[in-house]
């Protein structure tokens, strides 16, 4: 048999450079002042339908966005991702990271 059960992508990206990065994506608006954080998008992020939520898009410089796709996009929508962020120095972490970038929110 064939476990074709649906599994999605989960990506955090954090940092100061992630709306420029994002910017080579998706034309989908994080910085919209109308939308205070978080809040969620559904739209094309590297022409792959996801679902995209925007932690953070204070002027600070913190910035973070979480987004989920279809597993099958998995490999692409990383490179995809790693390559636009290259020239910003984005590189992968773990979960420790992510933990720690949110414990930074909450004060």
């Amino acid at each position: 048999y064939t476990d074709v059960t649906e599994s999605t992508v989960f990506l955090a990206l954090l940092g100061p450079e992630v709306f420029l990065i994002a910017e080579k994506l998706t034309s989908l608006d994080f910085m919209d002042p109308g939308k205070k954080s978080p809040f969620l998008l559904q739209g094309p992020f590297c022409h792959v339908p996801c679902q995209i939520v925007s932690l953070d898009n204070s002027a600070d410089g913190k910035g973070g966005v979480l987004l989920t796709c279809s597993r099958g996009y998995g490999d692409s929508m990383v490179s995809a991702v790693l390559e636009a962020g290259a020239e910003s120095g984005l590189r992968p972490a773990g979960e420790y990271r992510f933990s720690s970038w949110i414990q930074g929110l909450q004060g």
